[in-house]
């Protein structure tokens, strides 16, 4: 609750401190620090991520009491270049990754990396969503046959680290934000149809995306209650 004061808030450190039962900055920013590996400035001022609890519940089995990391950015609008298509959830399964196969066809002799995955669905509740996989626009670049220039528009995100095997890392993630984080949160709600991946460059690690140690993020548009 003290990691969301400092986060969302413009109040003193200090009395956020005494709010929560410090009798110090001093020992709030330790205890702070030991909890969140950033101190409580650090993560107003240069938007470190903090830990967030879900709370523990019980249904046939139990759910959530785990922590999670995130920061809030707040980003102005831009164009990712890339390849397109529209797909159904019921069979996106299947379906999307044979958009990847296609994208690296083609992105092959060109300077297009795939920064990005972009699932849009700006009805929030449709049967089918679109689909971009890209990189950052470039205007001095070609722009390559059947890419296309998407704008994404200025909104303020949940950016979640995620840590290990891509493909792996990725779909836990997801999976505890819709199911746990979103339906617990107090704070936030999702703002627009947009749910991006950004994929750090696997030539960075040993064994690329499934590497136990790379890094990425899930980034989740979001807006206050």
């Amino acid at each position: 609750m003290a990691g969301k004061e400092v986060l969302n808030t413009d109040k003193k450190i200090i009395d956020i401190a005494m709010e929560y039962g410090y009798d110090s900055q001093d020992s709030f920013t330790k205890a702070f620090k030991r909890f969140h590996r950033f101190t409580p400035t650090k993560v107003r001022n240069n938007g470190a991520t903090i830990k967030d609890f879900a709370p523990l519940r019980v249904n046939l089995i139990l759910s959530g009491g785990y922590t999670m990391e995130y920061r809030i950015e707040e980003k102005e609008a831009f164009k990712v270049i890339g390849l397109k298509d529209s797909f159904k959830y019921e069979s996106a399964e299947q379906d999307v990754p044979k958009l990847w196969k296609k994208f690296f066809m083609k992105s092959a002799f060109s300077k297009i990396n795939a920064k990005y995955s972009v699932n849009i669905d700006t009805t929030l509740g449709c049967d089918l969503f679109d689909y971009v996989i890209g990189d950052d626009y470039n205007a001095v670049v070609k722009i390559p046959k059947d890419f296309e220039i998407i704008e994404i528009p200025k909104l303020t995100w949940a950016i979640f680290p995620c840590i290990g095997k891509a493909s792996e890392s990725i779909r836990e993630i997801n999976q505890k934000i819709f199911k746990e984080w979103l339906p617990n949160s107090n704070d936030y709600e999702i703002a627009e149809g947009y749910n991006i991946e950004c994929y750090f460059n696997p030539k960075d690690y040993k064994k690329g995306i499934d590497d136990e140690k790379y890094y990425c993020e899930v980034w989740i548009p979001i807006k206050k209650k």
